[in-house]
């Protein structure tokens, strides 16, 4: 496969920025630039919830999301995770699918993030929805 898109320096060093300094519940909102076809910080989201989240996602457009979420374990342990999510809502234009799907492993990747979810529904994107995805890795 093609490499279409560039994951900029940058935006690798301002994420590892941002995983040590163990932030919770902080989201970092990427997307792709089509000019470009450069991945671009889009926003940070402090103190936010999935909730939060999925409300300032795009109904026409992907987003990976970068979360630092504060889990508390079946047996009471804390912890925060990060994870990597893919936004990539249904009945986009197969153009724009192909150019984040052939991102998403490069991003995911280059930013060291071993839990990945897939979501299509900004609607479904909530608190539970991750938890009941993090009890796998309890």
């Amino acid at each position: 496969m093609a490499d279409t898109t560039d994951v900029p320096q940058e935006i690798i060093d301002d994420f590892k920025k941002f995983k040590s300094s163990n932030k919770q519940n902080t989201a970092i909102i990427f997307k792709v630039n089509k000019d470009t076809l450069s991945v671009e910080q889009e926003e940070t989201l402090d103190n936010v919830t999935m909730e939060e989240i999925a409300e300032y996602m795009p109904e026409i457009s992907p987003r990976f999301i970068a979360y630092s979420y504060k889990h508390t374990h079946a047996d009471g342990r804390m912890s925060l995770p990060l994870v990597f999510i893919y936004y990539c809502p249904r009945d986009i234009s197969p153009v724009l699918n192909m150019l984040y799907s052939s991102t998403k492993t490069k991003l995911q990747t280059k930013l060291q993030i071993m839990k990945t979810f897939d979501i299509q529904e900004s609607e479904a994107m909530t608190t539970q929805w991750l938890k009941d995805k993090l009890k796998f890795f309890d």
